[in-house]
């Protein structure tokens, strides 16, 4: 029997869905976001960013060179716009963490 001002074994078993619910919906992958990643996986992800479009750009520039020999040419032209990729891509990659961590912005 239940003894009064006791809750029931119901009222306790919903509560604890209820707190288990809550607990999973604030600890999954989608709500972590950013938490999970912290500052030094943002701040990796960005420098791979820019690198990778340098080294792509540069590699194309090289085999272009190469190909039709013209000695630095392409090679210098292509590690500029590898800068720019490497710069835009940063860019919107900031935007995106920025848009995790802080929702839409309301001016945009």
């Amino acid at each position: 029997m239940d003894e009064p001002g006791k809750p029931s074994l119901e009222d306790v078993e919903k509560r604890l869905r209820k707190a288990r619910q809550d607990r999973d919906e604030r600890s999954s992958p989608k709500t972590l976001g950013i938490e999970r990643s912290g500052a030094m996986g943002i701040a990796w992800r960005l420098s791979v960013e820019m690198v990778v479009a340098l080294v792509v750009c540069g590699g194309f520039g090289w085999l272009l060179d190469y190909w039709f020999g013209t000695r630095p040419l392409f090679l210098v032209v292509f590690l500029f716009v590898g800068a720019a990729v490497g710069i835009w891509n940063v860019y919107k990659a900031s935007r995106e963490i920025n848009t995790e961590a802080n929702g839409p912005d309301p001016k945009a």
